[in-house]
């Protein structure tokens, strides 16, 4: 390489990612620090996109972009597009993608931020970007600029992703000083669609709870912006359920209902009785009829849904008042629900 531009900087032995990141940071001379993984591809105008974005927007600290997966996956992928956006993801997962990101040099130097380098597990990135999001502001470019390999070279492969994330999760809710226990964590785990241990219906009863812990701790100390931070919850506890298991029962969500299998094949949601098991997967194929009869009368078909999930299950309790939601559509509504299903209210 001849280009007086580029310079190679080595070191003795291996310490691993973010030692080299951290030499990477203290080498750099310019205004940006452009991150490519090392076996990774940046589209011909990543750069100049990049640069372009930070100037015209100086309170951005951070900005990623889309990226396009190849290797043993080809699709693409992702990111959220605003500061706001991004934030209420944070507890969760990454504002952007490492390996597509371009950082002010400044914010690393004045605040003295470096990546951590006893962290030897995957996350490291996620990491950084936590304490990086004390002090700026991030955003996304919507347009795939960088290709990201996918393959046995990446980190990731071959480990246990149980361990890894439940790991990152800890070292991120002790970041922002959440206290959680180690129940906590496994349902936590729950909404990044791994399991651990048994997944029964106290397990769902703890899920619940534990979204609503999440939120109402979110709205008394203001982390992340409320409204956005509910969404991704609720979206984490919609999808939460279907990856992890194939059947439910419907008195776990409700202590005062149960299910009973009628003679005409449909299911009837009561009030007292012997709860029996809905299978989902079948429930999806037949599209059984379903028949709910608290003191309301709702009548609704559930039509086939591949994310059949929690929240379509307690779109009925809702209804019935039995769950701290109501139903946002009142006692006098007809219409689609928005899950799936087609049903009338009768007060």
């Amino acid at each position: 390489m001849t280009d007086p531009r580029i310079r190679l900087i080595s070191a003795a032995k291996n310490g691993g990612r973010a030692a080299a990141a951290n030499r990477g940071y203290e080498a750099a001379r310019g205004e940006y620090i452009a991150v490519l993984d090392a076996d990774d591809t940046a589209h011909p105008e990543r750069l100049m996109k990049q640069v372009a974005f930070m100037d015209a927007h100086p309170e951005v600290g951070v900005s990623g972009t889309a990226v396009y997966y190849f290797g043993d996956r080809q699709e693409s992928g992702y990111w959220p597009s605003t500061d706001e956006e991004c934030r209420a993801k944070l507890l969760f997962t990454d504002p952007v993608l490492y390996g597509s990101c371009i950082i002010r040099r400044s914010v690393i130097m004045d605040n003295h931020l470096r990546s951590n380098e006893a962290w030897h597990l995957p996350g490291e990135d996620y990491v950084f970007m936590v304490g990086l999001s004390k002090y700026t502001q991030f955003a996304n470019l919507p347009e795939p600029l960088l290709n990201y390999r996918i393959g046995e070279q990446n980190q990731r492969h071959g480990r246990d992703p149980v361990h890894d994330k439940e790991q990152v999760c800890r070292y991120v809710f002790g970041s922002y000083g959440i206290s959680a226990t180690d129940e906590e964590f496994v349902l936590q785990l729950m909404f990044h669609k791994l399991k651990k241990g048994t997944f029964n219906s106290e397990r769902v009863r703890s899920l619940w709870n534990w979204r609503s812990k999440l939120i109402a701790m979110n709205r008394s100390r203001e982390l992340f912006p409320v409204d956005l931070f509910e969404k991704h919850v609720e979206y984490s506890w919609d999808t939460a359920y279907y990856p992890l298991g194939g059947r439910w029962n419907w008195s776990c969500l409700d202590p005062h209902a149960a299910i009973r299998k009628m003679a005409d094949g449909s299911t009837r949601v009561l009030n007292e009785g012997h709860a029996q098991t809905l299978d989902a997967e079948r429930l999806r194929k037949d599209r059984t009829r379903v028949t709910c009869t608290p003191t309301n009368e709702l009548t609704g078909h559930l039509h086939h849904n591949p994310k059949f999930s929690a929240s379509r299950l307690l779109a009925g309790m809702h209804c019935f008042g039995k769950f701290p939601k109501p139903c946002h559509h009142g006692t006098h509504c007809r219409g689609r629900w928005k899950y799936g299903w087609q049903r009338t209210h009768h007060t």
